[in-house]
């Protein structure tokens, strides 16, 4: 069965990684509310007041689907855990999947770079860059997650530029392949989404790991 009907899905949304298409609300004064509750209880159980906002304001549906070899099923992975920040010059957008229910290879992570008008997008296995492997004999090693190549990608954004603090909201819709085994076997991947955080600093540690809100705010 011919792979062509899957790429021809693909470059519906094509762009060129050099280029973002930004967006900008009717109204530049817009208030985009938060969960208040999420908000007041974080700040009961010690978060700081940035990172209580952060948390109550980041929302996420991207999702990931995956067409596995034999054609019949399908994987679906939902970045729910999505963060923003500033690192030198550039923007980092990343989805995470992360989940300690589940298994290491279920988790998944996505990242996205912004510097100017370029983009640049990964996907990432199990959860980590790394990950430390235990043999039999003890001993450990360091090995690199597997990762994906991107074919495909779309990013729409509120904003040209951001500064620390600022509300980025967006949609992400990317095309990508992952090679599995001594074979090489391919797994079509789709993601997705719309997403909103506020952009934080590299060094300011704010992982959200309370439960978010469903659905969007407006």
């Amino acid at each position: 069965m011919s792979d062509r009907p899957w790429y021809t899905k693909g470059e519906k949304f094509q762009v060129s990684s050099k280029a973002n298409n930004y967006f900008a609300p009717d109204d530049s004064q817009v208030s985009y509310p938060i969960d208040s509750t999420l908000y007041s209880k974080l700040l009961d159980n010690g978060s700081s007041e940035f990172c209580a906002m952060v948390a109550a304001f980041t929302m996420s549906d991207v999702k990931l689907e995956r067409q596995l070899p034999n054609r019949c099923h399908r994987q679906m992975f939902y970045f729910q855990n999505c963060s923003a920040y500033i690192l030198e010059d550039t923007v980092n957008i990343v989805f995470k999947t992360q989940n300690p229910r589940r298994s290491m290879a279920s988790n998944k992570i996505m990242k996205v770079k912004l510097l100017g008008n370029e983009h640049h997008t990964e996907i990432i296995h199990w959860g980590n860059e790394k990950q430390e492997i235990t043999h039999r004999d003890g001993s450990t090693t360091i090995r690199n997650s597997p990762t994906s190549k991107v074919i495909n990608t779309r990013l729409k954004l509120n904003k040209e530029y951001y500064e620390l603090g600022d509300t980025i909201i967006g949609e992400i819709k990317v095309v990508s392949i992952q090679y599995k085994g001594k074979r090489k076997t391919k797994v079509k991947e789709e993601a997705s989404g719309k997403f909103r955080a506020i952009v934080g600093g590299f060094d300011i540690d704010c992982d959200i790991n309370e439960s978010l809100a469903h659905s969007w705010l407006k």
